[in-house]
């Protein structure tokens, strides 16, 4: 099918728009920032002068910045709402970002207060009224290094500060370390979210035609899945686990009397599961397979191209076409083949393992276990295909994209390819702290994407941003 142009709107719509949201947003909290900043200074210099203890220097500033931060706060859902408003035309919340925001402000707000303290340790030399950070803490070698050559006081003081503000107050860290000040976060996550709604109808059509080719490919591997394990007799499963001394055997403690059977069952089911490499129709499942990744692959190069044509405004598009021309390209690929065979050795393990916990808790007869069993690993519905199926098409998505990223960035070169080669993460409504991290922490270069899927059930995309070469487009545009 032929994805359909999207609901015409002006360029400062779909890019100006989310760039502006973002930019007022980094204005609100740069001057929140600032004046956070002022009342630290001035605090500071009473504390220096004798006429404001520490402790009461931290009250104030502390009222200060839950005052100012409020107030920024409370501007922020101005911008939020006009920039719904201004991209599709209707009134409504702009999802996650108001949430990422409210988040990085209450760190800014804790992280504000543990600056001050390091401020007030450079004034003072430390002690218990304004004791030194920790030794692990940033803070700590800005007071060192503030005091260098001038030991405690106002100029020690001026100097922390000084190292405060180019810091910026944190607004995020990720699990792996990458510290980002309030203002810049607040800018990314407002300009972010902005430009997925105004892409939006775009990517309803995208969406549509994943979700399509899902349906199909789920239909083929289950039919090549039921070719493969119908000869397998689950009796035979049923015997080799009630044989299992483990999984008769009497323990006092029922949790380990409970893990021995698990063990016994799991052991049982990966045994009898092996036979589908030697049933005659491995062969097919994993050609079923290879259709799935390779369609996936073309389906991934060619959303890619569609989003480059969409985002620099050429016209229609026609992704029948393009992912036709990328699915050619694929014939023979090795990492269609290579990606294939692991998702079949997924599925058969994931069958085990369904079929083992089936076998844990049928305490029937054997007719009646092996029935149970037979129900878990067989049908038009078999759970394991479908995890593995979506699994395989998500992650070909992907990979498609990101070689087209690739093959982008090593042709163009030099400055044309800094702008096409940067790569971001794109999280669904509700992330997990895995994608949250990785969408932060980009974008990337194509090579140094995160691995994705970066879990099972993951509906992150992936997307480029920057512009492809409109020659690679021309073809399919009409």
């Amino acid at each position: 099918m032929t994805t359909p142009a999207p609901r015409p709107l002006p360029a400062r719509v779909r890019e100006d728009h989310a760039r502006h949201a973002g930019a007022e947003a980094q204005r609100i909290l740069t001057g929140a920032e600032q004046a956070i900043l002022a009342a630290m200074a001035a605090a500071a210099a009473k504390v220096a002068a004798g006429s404001l203890t520490p402790q009461l220097a931290r009250r104030k500033v502390r009222v200060t910045t839950s005052a100012t931060l409020g107030a920024a706060s409370a501007k922020l859902q101005g911008v939020y709402g006009h920039a719904v408003t201004q991209v599709t035309g209707e009134e409504g919340p702009l999802p996650d970002a108001p949430g990422q925001v409210a988040t990085a402000v209450l760190r800014a707000q804790k992280d504000a207060e543990v600056a001050f303290s390091a401020v007030l340790a450079a004034v003072t030399g430390g002690g218990f009224a304004a004791p030194m950070p920790p030794p692990s803490s940033p803070y700590r070698r800005i007071v060192s290094k503030a005091q260098r050559g001038t030991g405690p006081g106002l100029p020690a003081g001026r100097a922390a500060l000084a190292a405060v503000a180019a810091r910026g107050l944190t607004g995020y860290v990720s699990q792996r370390g990458r510290r980002w000040p309030l203002a810049a976060y607040a800018e990314r996550a407002v300009r972010t979210e902005t430009a997925k709604l105004a892409k939006a109808p775009f990517t309803s059509a995208i969406t549509a035609r994943r979700e399509a080719l899902l349906h199909g490919h789920l239909i083929a591997v289950a039919t090549a899945w039921g070719k493969a394990s119908g000869r397998l007799d689950p009796s035979d499963v049923v015997t080799a686990f009630r044989g299992d001394s483990r999984a008769t055997s009497s323990a006092p403690d029922a949790a380990v009397a409970r893990r021995w059977r698990q063990e016994a069952a799991a052991s049982a089911a990966q045994g009898w599961m092996a036979g589908v490499y030697s049933s005659g129709g491995y062969a097919g499942l994993v050609g079923a397979l290879e259709d799935a990744v390779r369609d996936g692959m073309a389906e991934g190069e060619a959303d890619a191209m569609a989003a480059a044509a969409w985002q620099q405004r050429l016209g229609t598009f026609d992704t029948d076409a393009a992912f036709a021309s990328a699915l050619a390209a694929l014939q023979g690929n090795y990492q269609v083949t290579r990606q294939a065979q692991e998702a079949a050795q997924g599925l058969i393990a994931g069958a085990a393992l369904d079929a083992a916990r089936v076998l844990a808790r049928e305490d029937g007869s054997e007719e009646e276990a092996g029935e149970a069993v037979k129900g878990a690993v067989s049908g038009s519905k078999v759970s394991a295909v479908g995890r593995w199926v979506e699994a395989a098409l998500w992650g070909a998505f992907g990979a498609g994209g990101i070689a087209l990223w690739r093959r982008a960035a090593s042709a163009l070169g030099g400055l044309f390819a800094s702008q096409v080669e940067m790569i971001s993460w794109d999280t669904d409504s509700s992330p997990c702290v895995i994608c949250s991290d990785n969408a932060a922490d980009g974008p990337y270069l194509p090579a140094d994407v995160p691995p994705y899927l970066a879990h099972p059930n993951c509906r992150c995309s992936l997307s480029s941003t920057g512009n492809l070469p409109s020659s690679w487009l021309a073809s399919f545009l009409s």
